[in-house]
């Protein structure tokens, strides 16, 4: 039972793996003048659910570090990324789901599987997407609810097991003219995502936006 509980692991990941790379290739491909817009309303779609539900998505990843930078998206970024508290996320995931029908050009992806919680609202056909990830508190210490062996080893992220009060209480702000939420000490996140040089810029892009090189 325990080998096939592993196989079923190991040919999911190697089946998200090929499904992001795909995926990834698409989204590089949109302008930044379409992608933008895109990346807004989806922002709207989760602030306005998370408004209905009294809920509170946080901030994270690329997200976060758009805000932290200079209080926007980075230009050359190409998703949403947001955490929720495991206790939130059944009911800001049921409001997305019932309520994707107004929005015709977007689709819902909910992942639940043994630990991974994540639901993705998807752009048909750009595939650009925002995540909310749950996150869930034990022992004083967050974790998200990922694989952790995949979060790990796979991506690289030391972030596996999270102090509490890197994430809690968390700070309401002012992000793309709407109030939302981001973790209580947001340095410490961004410096276990994207290391202690994480305000120095990876790419090289002009003004426009139009042309991004990474370094």
């Amino acid at each position: 039972m325990i080998k096939i509980i592993l196989l079923i692991i190991i040919l999911y990941c190697f089946y998200y793996h090929i499904n992001y790379t795909n995926d990834i290739k698409i989204r590089k491909n949109v302008p930044y003048k379409k992608r933008r817009p895109i990346l807004i309303e989806m922002y709207n779609m989760i602030i306005d659910a998370a408004e209905s539900t009294n809920t509170k998505p946080f901030l994270i990843y690329g997200t976060l570090l758009g805000y932290y930078r200079n209080k926007d998206l980075i230009c050359y970024d190409y998703d949403l990324d947001f955490g929720i508290d495991s206790v939130e996320y059944k009911d800001i995931t049921d409001y997305l789901v019932k309520n994707i029908d107004k929005y015709h050009e977007y689709k819902i992806n909910v992942k639940n599987l043994l630990n991974y919680k994540s639901v993705e609202i998807i752009h048909k056909s750009t595939r650009i997407s925002a995540d909310i990830s749950g996150f869930t508190l034990k022992d004083d210490m967050y974790s998200r609810d990922v694989l952790q062996l995949y979060s790990k080893y796979y991506l690289n992220e030391d972030c596996v097991y999270m102090d509490k009060e890197w994430i809690t209480p968390l700070k309401n702000v002012r992000f793309l003219n709407r109030d939302c939420y981001i973790p209580n000490i947001p340095e410490n996140l961004l410096k276990c995502y994207y290391g202690n040089n994480f305000l120095i810029p990876d790419h090289d892009c002009n003004e426009d936006c139009t042309i991004c090189i990474k370094k």
